[in-house]
């Protein structure tokens, strides 16, 4: 029940930070530096391209695993309420 509770815990603090401008807005900022360097990019930089690829990359992954850190903290809030649910149930 403990791990629930640090996951509920960690999600809340995951949600929070995806309401937060800041983070958004520095998400938004990063991507859109990373397609402009893109665009500018001469047709023979193929190296340049795989590096601004790979940080593309690396920014939706963060932004993925604070999603998914958030969706498990929600999952763990409906499990620990069936707990308590099933505890307190009358057979």
């Amino acid at each position: 029940m403990e791990k629930l509770r640090l996951d509920v815990d960690r999600g809340a603090k995951a949600e929070a930070l995806m309401r937060d401008p800041l983070f958004a807005e520095t998400f938004d900022a990063l991507a859109a530096t990373y397609a402009d360097a893109w665009a500018a990019t001469s047709p023979s930089d193929a190296a340049k391209r795989e590096e601004i690829y790979r940080l593309q990359h690396n920014l939706r992954a963060v932004r993925k695993h604070i999603e998914q850190v958030a969706a498990g903290g929600r999952v763990a809030a409906r499990e620990l309420e069936d707990l308590k649910t099933r505890r307190f149930r009358v057979f």
